[in-house]
């Protein structure tokens, strides 16, 4: 396989699979632990999933945009 398109296919793969544990994290806590729900009003897990969801959303995309601003070959 050229060296290109395996370096191609290489970010791809990185991007999706970083992309679905990021929502499977997110999923876990806030759907199966509860924390996205308001059900008792906000509480302080509420506010630290929150925060966090947004946190790792930012990392996820500067992540993302430092992979795919790169070159292939460099």
């Amino acid at each position: 396989m050229e060296p290109e398109v395996q370096q191609f296919l290489q970010k791809i793969v990185v991007t999706i699979f970083l992309g679905l544990i990021w929502m499977l994290i997110n999923t876990l806590a806030g759907i199966k632990w509860g924390y996205a729900f308001f059900e008792n009003g906000i509480e302080i897990g509420n506010i630290i999933f929150y925060i966090w969801m947004l946190g790792s959303l930012g990392v996820l995309l500067w992540y993302y945009w430092k992979i795919w601003k790169k070159d292939i070959l460099s």
